[in-house]
């Protein structure tokens, strides 16, 4: 019998499991000849479109719910709002928080290094929707910081990183690589000392932004002592 197909009957009532999540259990080939292993010769591969529209949209959304995409997504457009909103008025001479490129870090801490490049990637191209100017260059910026942050995903520590000084440390660091990649390319062709201005802005706006990032390790921190 195989061990993807499993078949329980319990006073009458059948139970089918299917286990095969790195096929995101899609009643392919293997499928099929699984379920005919299993004495089930009666369910096979889709046999219209429709099957097989309804299968791919189940999966995505098994596979969003499952990894928490969706409340990633909500939660990045909600701090995007903020972004362009509530964040000017807390700017002195230019110099403000980002809070995307805390939420990328934070994803780089839970999940690892490739999922947080793709999501700044996604959240750059968001906030690059917002501006006028260098489309693409905070989709840049943020997905190289993305990946650097999870250089520190280890996920025996995620709880002991997020809820220390450890967390604020990666914002820092992740702020920098992210400002002066983005700075150096964004002062291209203007009048002012290139150097000066990116390291001005890098570091001032990566202190800034570390500094809100005590909030949520305050948050933390009191979520992992009560567990």
């Amino acid at each position: 019998m195989s061990t993807h197909i499993r078949v329980a009957r319990d006073a009458g009532v059948g139970t089918i499991t299917i286990d095969r999540r790195e096929r995101f259990n899609s009643l392919d080939v293997a499928t099929a000849q699984d379920f005919r292993k299993a004495g089930l010769p009666g369910i096979g591969r889709e046999s219209s479109l429709k099957q097989v529209v309804h299968r791919i949209v189940h999966s995505i959304r098994a596979h969003g719910e499952d990894h928490g995409y969706f409340r990633t997504s909500l939660v990045a457009l909600g701090l995007l709002l903020l972004q362009t909103t509530f964040v000017p008025f807390l700017s002195f001479s230019g110099y403000g928080p980002d809070l995307l490129l805390i939420w990328v870090v934070y994803i780089a801490i839970r999940r690892g290094q490739v999922e947080a490049a793709v999501a700044g990637f996604l959240i750059g191209v968001l906030q690059d929707v917002t501006t006028t100017q260098f489309f693409g260059l905070a989709a840049l910026a943020k997905t190289v910081a993305g990946f650097a942050a999870g250089y520190f995903f280890n996920e025996n520590k995620t709880g002991l990183t997020l809820g220390t000084y450890r967390f604020a440390l990666i914002i820092f660091l992740a702020s920098l690589i992210h400002n002066i990649l983005y700075y150096m390319i964004f002062f291209q062709g203007t009048e002012v000392s290139l150097v000066a201005a990116t390291l001005q802005y890098s570091v001032l706006t990566g202190v800034y932004t570390s500094v809100l990032g005590f909030l949520p390790v305050f948050v933390f921190a009191r979520k992992h002592s009560l567990t």
